[in-house]
């Protein structure tokens, strides 16, 4: 799938890097006044390329897909889904990160992802599905419900970061948008 000159695609293990860059990015830029300032400076491409080596990218089961977008064969957005993660999950599929890099933020990539993966989660067998926000994020969440996404009032936690309470809401589709 291809869009306006972006590239989506299945992540390969070359994407480690340019993943990591872009989280890092991301949260830095979207995040000031939302989670706290240590946390974001904490957050390194170094720690972040770690992580995602872990995630066996080029490797992973098809219930726990990463998709990338791609400008020019530069990663300038991500997402990562599958399988719930909480214990009593409201719908049978998670979205469990999304992140553009700033510089193309408002160019329908996050958008574009989000479908990319919802496609393939309903591909498997997933109906339904739903993701976890920062209450306080009001521009995405203007987002999710454009794509016919709902704030789950009842689902509503706390995170801990660096001793600060974040609170995260989800949101749900209890059928899976795919393009038409």
């Amino acid at each position: 799938m291809a869009a306006g000159g972006i590239q989506f695609r299945p992540a390969a293990a070359a994407d480690v890097e340019g993943i990591a860059a872009v989280h890092v990015r991301a949260w830095q830029f979207a995040y000031p006044g939302i989670v706290p300032e240590t946390t974001l400076r904490s957050l390194t491409v170094e720690a972040r390329s770690r992580i995602w080596a872990q995630a066996r990218l080029g490797r992973r089961p098809p219930e726990r897909p990463v998709f990338v977008a791609a400008a020019d064969d530069v990663i300038v957005g991500m997402t990562a889904g599958g399988t719930p993660r909480d214990r009593d999950p409201p719908y049978d599929a998670e979205i469990y990160a999304i992140n553009i890099d700033p510089a193309y933020w408002r160019r329908g990539i996050g958008r574009g992802l989000f479908l990319r993966c919802a496609e393939h989660l309903a591909a498997i067998g997933a109906r339904s599905l739903y993701l976890w926000d920062f209450v306080a994020n009001l521009r995405r969440g203007a987002s999710y419900e454009s794509l016919g996404g709902r704030p789950l009032e009842d689902r509503v936690h706390h995170l801990d970061m660096d001793g600060v309470e974040v609170p995260e809401i989800a949101f749900g589709w209890s059928e899976i948008p795919v393009p038409a």
